[in-house]
């Protein structure tokens, strides 16, 4: 691992900053929680769900801030940062982690402040972490249903399906046996999987229920579901013996049917949202820092919609990635590069139930192995089902020397479809903006200030896109407090009013009495002189609605960060006459130039063709588009089924109480809490595990 420095320069908030270095992988956890400020914040971050003291406070968002660092944050620095190698040490602090115990874990984190050993803001009776370090339990235990189940003194339950035990037979303590039998053989892990919404994964009755032909992939989840449900004790679906309910699938809105934003408002909250920006917010929202994450997996994994992808590096080098599974080519030849890539294409086969089989188990991250997945996981307790498919198709070339003319040609980029399709979008907004430009220029003389248009549309023009923003923001607040003084314009000084014994006097409200002590015309210096104050504007409603629209406008998400709007308006004659074709080859010559365009000549025919040359990016050669099963929703939290205490559990199912001797046990051992927090913890290290993304 490569050492890797980071300061507050790249992390907003952050009071220490640490080094990386490649020997912390060996360090002790203890040494590590010591020294460490990373390994420290991460762990802390488990428990900030049961504790609000002031160093768990700026956890929480400097937590999200770290585990989403990337390239980004380190622009205009002199620090060097390697995104892939810093998540290899957030992958191996959290493996230390997880593995830590729970008990020593909370130790560390009480000497720290970071939580206390009682009050509201303490994580787990003293009782219950006795018990956890008596069982040895560790975080990774607490996805372990027997092991939850025995430190909380309860029994999981297990389904009551007993329908095809034979009661007719005289021998009743025979049947009651092989019920007894029965019972026992079944676990937990079915009603398990719909508690913690994770995937309800029998890999071998999954299979019988798969059909592949011709690259669709079909999965009757209705057929799946049924057997595991059966073979788990609760019953058939569709029959009266089924335990939970079953209704109609819930109505999924299609693109179609979803009612269009209304533009206005849509550029009300882009602006609203870059103007908290530009007023100094230093704050990275989370909905910012989601995005981020999300766009960081789709530079650093694979697509969500590609399954086999070619990566294009600098240097004449590439990375295949196979369903899940990378290939690199990286030898100091192009040309043995491309034909080594062309070989291993040639060498991807279309998945088999086989291989299918392997992908799902496997543990290497799949696009293929989480929409299955998908298909099989609830959410809240509930799980459509019915019939899904996953349609694969596959980028074909005539011959080898076709795919490397297409890969020496950019690998698709030559007709540059996106660049095209944004610089259209781009210039149908500039030209909104340039005929709201027409409409303050039209109305300005009616607004009696002294400044020539010419000198506010260029002083606009000068700035970057957020200057401007903000610059407008300021002239309609200034414009806006104008108003206030148009019929009255005159200025008060007040003091508070004070009695006797020197204490401020109240009014009925309960506020501080103010008494005048100047009153008069507001005076401002002009040419070194006092002189009564006169608004510049009258018409302060218009100007504002003007000025707001454009503020509005420049702030929209659809302006490429970096592209200088002024340049498209501030050249000579640009403003004169201007059209949309014009305006959308200015736009797509500037957005040509933030990329490394190439010209590619074809030796025999002498033809030329200009792309782009993008490395880093994903070039799908096998893709997929799936289909969700919407047959019928199955509600698994409905009839009393679901715990009362711990979430994770099913304890009131009839026969499976627990027995005296375990309340007992879990009344000595543990208060009411602990079942909470032990729930709050589970979940914020699932939350910190899904963000680091280990498998």
């Amino acid at each position: 691992m490569a050492e890797i420095k980071v300061t507050s320069k790249v992390v907003d908030g952050l009071k220490v900053g640490f080094i990386l270095k490649p020997e912390k992988k060996r360090q002790t956890v203890d040494d590590l929680f010591t020294d460490d400020e990373l390994f420290r914040t991460l762990t802390a971050f488990i428990f900030n769900g049961v504790s609000n003291t002031t160093p768990m406070k700026g956890v929480r968002r400097l937590t999200r801030k770290l585990v989403s660092l990337d390239n980004s944050d380190y622009r205009g620095t002199d620090l060097e940062f390697d995104e892939a190698e810093y998540e290899k040490y957030l992958d191996s602090y959290f493996s230390k982690i997880e593995k830590a115990q729970l008990d020593e874990l909370v130790d560390m984190l009480e000497n720290m402040n970071y939580v206390t050993k009682s009050g509201k803001n303490r994580a787990f009776s003293q009782n219950f972490l006795n018990e956890m370090a008596k069982e040895n339990i560790r975080l990774l235990d607490l996805r372990n249903d027997l092991k939850v189940s025995k430190l909380l003194g309860k029994r999981y339950g297990k389904g009551l399906d007993d329908t095809d035990v034979d009661d007719s037979v005289k021998d009743k303590k025979s049947a009651e046996k092989r019920r007894e039998k029965k019972y026992d053989a079944r676990s937990s892990r079915l009603l398990g999987a719909f508690d913690r919404s994770e995937p309800a994964l029998y890999p071998s009755i999954l299979m019988k229920h798969i059909t592949i032909s011709g690259g669709i992939i079909t999965i009757d989840t209705e057929g799946y579901f049924k057997e595991i449900f059966k073979k788990e004790g609760y019953g058939t679906i569709g029959t009266g013996s089924f335990q939970f309910n079953v209704g109609g699938a819930s109505k999924a809105t299609s693109e179609d049917e979803k009612e269009e934003e209304d533009e206005d408002s849509k550029l009300d909250r882009e602006a609203e949202e870059q103007a908290l920006e530009d007023f100094g917010s230093d704050m990275e929202t989370e909905e910012g820092i989601e995005q981020k994450m999300l766009t960081k997996a789709e530079n650093y994994g694979q697509p969500v919609d590609q399954l086999v992808s070619l990566v294009i590096l600098d240097g004449g080098k590439y990375e295949l990635f196979v369903f899940g599974e990378k290939k690199s080519f990286n030898s100091n030849s192009r040309d043995e590069n491309m034909e080594d890539v062309w070989n291993a294409i040639q060498d991807v086969k279309m998945p088999d139930k086989k291989s299918l089989l392997d992908i799902i188990r496997s543990q290497r991250k799949s696009v293929l192995k989480d929409t299955i997945l998908s298909f099989i996981t609830p959410r809240e307790n509930k799980i459509s089902i019915g019939t899904a498919t996953i349609t694969l198709k596959r980028k074909e070339w005539k011959d080898e020397e076709d795919f490397i003319l297409w890969l020496t040609k950019g690998a698709g980029s030559e007709q540059d479809k996106k660049v095209i399709k944004d610089a259209r979008k781009l210039a149908e907004h500039l030209m909104k903006i340039d005929n709201q430009i027409d409409a303050i220029e039209g109305s300005w003389n009616e607004y009696k200030t002294d400044v020539p248009f010419d000198r506010f549309f260029s002083h606009l023009m000068s700035k970057q896109r957020k200057e401007m923003v903000s610059w407008l923001q300021d002239l309609i607040t200034s414009v806006k407090d104008d108003k206030y003084n148009v019929d009255t314009p005159i200025q008060q000084e007040t003091k508070p009013v004070i009695d006797a014994e020197g204490n401020r006097v109240l009014d009925e409200r309960g506020f501080t009495e103010q008494e005048v002590v100047r009153e008069g015309k507001i005076q401002v210096e002009r040419d070194g002189k006092k002189v009564d104050y006169e608004p510049v504007y009258d018409n302060h409603e218009k100007f504002m609605e003007l000025l707001s629209t454009l503020r509005k406008q420049l702030g929209n998400s659809k302006i490429t960060e970096g592209l200088n709007v002024g340049q498209f308006f501030l050249q000579e004659g640009k403003r004169v006459d201007l059209t949309l074709e014009e305006l959308q080859k200015d736009v797509l010559d500037a957005l040509k130039g933030k990329g490394n365009w190439q010209t590619y000549k074809d030796e025999k025919t002498g033809e030329s063709a200009e792309f782009r040359m993008t490395t880093n990016k994903y070039v799908p050669i096998i893709k997929y588009t799936s289909n969700a099963p919407k047959k019928m929703v199955i509600d698994t939290k409905l009839d009393g089924i679901s715990s009362r205490e711990f979430k994770r559990g099913r304890f009131s199912e009839s026969r499976v109480r627990a027995t005296d001797k375990q309340k007992k046990e879990r009344a000595s051992k543990a208060d009411k809490d602990d079942s909470d927090e032990l729930q709050l913890v589970y979940n914020e290290y699932m939350a910190l595990k899904e963000l680091i993304g280990s498998v």
